[in-house]
């Protein structure tokens, strides 16, 4: 079998054509969702992201007052003093 031989075989296989209801779903469906959403300008559309935001920082917040309730427990002494102990208790 030659090309012009195939390329007629494949010509009588034409790929169909999606239905004719088809296009009038996709753009109504597309429509409804675009009403659905809110635009960018509202209120509404920041929500998440303020949300995320706050709830970051408390958690932010809560991590730096445990922090400072964990450090208050124990006293402060400097690297260097820790080193020298450590150094003058070994055998």
């Amino acid at each position: 079998m030659d090309d012009q031989g195939l390329e007629a075989r494949l010509r009588a296989y034409r790929p169909a054509n999606p239905p004719a209801e088809l296009r009038a779903r996709v753009v109504d469906a597309g429509l409804g969702a675009r009403r659905r959403q809110p635009s960018a300008g509202s209120s509404l559309a920041w929500l998440p992201a303020v949300a995320a935001l706050l709830l970051a920082t408390i958690f932010y917040w809560l991590a730096a007052s445990d922090r400072e309730r964990l450090f208050a427990q124990f006293p402060s002494t400097d690297a260097d003093e820790t080193i020298e102990l450590h150094l003058e208790n070994q055998p």
